[in-house]
């Protein structure tokens, strides 16, 4: 039971970064987001896949929000430092 909470959670936090990726899409442009917030984020995400792997594992919740963190991030980062017209 508490590893479905803990694939629930990680889903819920996996899920957090799409509507700003969608906008970022839509929009062409990260415009209103701050480029140190956003490597922070980045690089936060990056340590905590190698910490993850590293301490529990590769299959596991916390590896599935980190993840995909990383794939929506690496769009609104896209789109900051190249939008488009």
């Amino acid at each position: 039971m508490i590893e479905v909470i803990g694939y629930i959670g990680a889903i819920c936090f996996a899920l957090c970064a799409i509507p700003q990726a969608y906008m970022c899409y839509k929009d062409k442009h990260a415009h209103g987001l701050s480029m140190v917030s956003l490597m922070l984020w980045f690089w936060g995400e990056v340590f905590m896949i190698l910490y993850t792997a590293v301490t529990i594992g590769y299959l596991n919740p916390l590896m599935l929000n980190y993840a995909s963190s990383v794939l929506f991030l690496l769009i609104i980062i896209r789109y900051k430092l190249w939008p488009l017209k």
